[in-house]
């Protein structure tokens, strides 16, 4: 017979499980802890670890008609938000392209306030492609809780 497993009470959380087998052929489990942790960590204010603290994101998902129409645009939202890597503190930035037409981007901002000063300087980029480019556009505000670069560990 299925049993339905227990939810916490509300207002509590309870952490995964130690004893869980983290091979990935059982699924992601330590990831799963790991952003469990920093997910708590930022809830309750307590980020004194260096890897503890917050980046702010910011995404933007751009669909175009097809990928000739993405690899045109490309270039500009390239250079655009290139240029406001200095003026604006960015961390990172990233730009991907898929072959189905689709421009995704993130931006990666040390704090709050170099966040708001991309969106007063270079927000209304969007706009601007909008009158010469044809596509649909969503994205979102987010905190990035988990990533990964291996270049950083060679350097």
């Amino acid at each position: 017979m299925y049993r339905t497993p227990r939810r916490p009470r509300a207002g509590t959380a309870r952490e995964p499980d130690d004893s869980a087998n983290l091979s990935f052929g059982t699924g992601l489990h330590l990831f799963d802890r790991i952003t469990f942790r920093l997910a708590r960590s930022l809830l309750e204010g307590d980020l004194d670890h260096d890897w503890a603290k917050p980046m702010l994101s910011k995404t933007y998902h751009l669909k175009f008609p097809t990928l000739d129409a993405a690899q045109i645009a490309a270039p500009f939202v390239v250079e655009t938000l290139g240029n406001a890597i200095p003026s604006c503190n960015l961390s990172a930035l990233n730009v991907v392209i898929s072959k189905e037409g689709d421009v995704s981007i993130n931006l990666f901002f040390p704090n709050i306030n170099d966040l708001k000063a991309f969106e007063k300087k270079h927000g209304g980029f969007l706009d601007t492609m909008k009158k010469t480019f044809l596509f649909r556009s969503n994205g979102f505000d987010g905190v990035c809780i988990f990533t990964y670069d291996g270049s950083e560990e060679a350097a």
